[in-house]
Parts: structure tokens; sequence; C-alpha cells
């Protein structure tokens, strides 16, 4: 992929100290969800990917992404991110955009608390459905 905007993030080099910090800050806001040493095997098994996101030329922010292939259409899902809000977000929604579409994807969810729906909405996003869990 060469897009400015995103970049894929190897786990390896000299970067994996600033990496495994990333992945620590989005297990610790996954509510439980995962931990950190889980997504980090995730990545490395290539069932998830991780992107740096740029704007104006400098890393802001970091996202990690699957994708699901249903009956009518495949979807990236962003389990996790870290870094700018607020002012970043156009910039973010623009990138992920562009990363959905190069991996052929035509809708793209967000797993995130509530506060997110209010950050994106003004950008064209919505609320589909509730999930609803339960532990077995």
């Amino acid at each position: 992929m060469d897009n400015p905007d995103y970049v894929k993030v190897e786990l390896t080099g000299d970067k994996e100290g600033d990496i495994l910090g990333w992945i620590r800050d989005i297990a610790d806001a996954s509510c439980g969800e995962f931990t950190a040493t889980k997504l980090y095997n995730a990545i490395a098994k290539g069932t998830h990917e991780m992107y740096y996101h740029f704007s104006n030329g400098e890393p802001t922010g970091i996202y990690v992404v699957t994708t699901a292939d249903y009956v009518s259409h495949k979807t990236m899902v962003v389990i996790g991110a870290a870094g700018e809000t607020g002012e970043g977000i156009p910039d973010s929604v623009s990138a992920l955009e562009g990363l959905a579409k190069s991996k052929d994807c035509t809708e793209i969810d967000i797993i995130g608390r509530i506060g997110w729906e209010k950050l994106y909405r003004q950008h064209g996003w919505r609320v589909k459905y509730q999930t609803l869990v339960k532990y077995i």
C-alpha cells in the first residue's frame, strides 16, 4: 500500500519498544476485551494488522484492524486505536477510508466506547447496531 496517510507497522526493528507501548495503550482501553500479549500475538500471526496514521507527514495515531467477509460485503473492523483525537478526527477518517478501500472493503466498523460516536458522527458515521455480550 503506497499511501502517505497510513503505513503498516512491522513488529520488529528499532521502534519495537514504541510499538509495544502503543499495543499496551490499546489493550488498556479495550475494557478487558483482550490483553496486550493477545493483541501482539494476533498481529504477529497476521490475523490483525497495525498501521501508523500520518497527518502532515507526522505520525499522529495508530490503528489495529482486521477484516470480516460477510455474504454481501467485506468490512474492515478497527478493533483499537491510540493517538490524537478531536482535531485529528477528520484526518483519521480519511486515512481509515483509504485503508479500507485498499483492502476492498465497502464498510468500516469501529469497536469503541460511546464517546467515539460523538466524534465520528459529524463525519458521516452512525451507530449501526448495539453489541450484546454474555461471557460463558
